[in-house]
């Protein structure tokens, strides 16, 4: 996925029909990216507040994919399996079935080394 590099930053509204459409502009390197266009409909009670911060969110989530290489879904992925492996590590660590410590310690590295490769792929 190509995208614009540098920091993202959301700013002022620009535009507002009936505070219903606000459009709020998304910036880089004082350069305009685009504008982020978010409804606020009484019916579904999102305030011109609520539409700025998820402008807000659009651009953070710019920043998260262009410091990390990964998109927001893809980062929580990530994590989700960094948790199990130490939930796994942790069932090693408290397994009685583990007869000695060199078992122990290669089962850990080994783990380590699967989650390692995931984090990097």
């Amino acid at each position: 996925m190509k995208h614009t590099p540098g920091k993202w930053k959301a700013r002022e509204v620009v535009h507002s029909y009936n505070n219903e459409l606000v459009y709020t502009r998304i910036d880089s390197d004082n350069k305009t990216l685009g504008f982020a266009g978010v409804y606020c409909d009484d019916k579904k009670k999102i305030s011109v507040e609520e539409a700025i911060a998820n402008a807000k969110l659009i651009a953070d989530a710019g920043n998260t994919t262009n410091k990390c290489g990964l998109l927001p879904s893809e980062l929580l992925t990530q994590r989700d399996e960094l948790l199990e492996g130490l939930q796994a590590i942790k069932n090693l660590l408290t397994n009685q079935k583990v007869l000695n410590v060199e078992t122990l310690h290669k089962a850990i590295i080994t783990l380590v080394d699967e989650l390692s490769k995931k984090a990097t792929e």
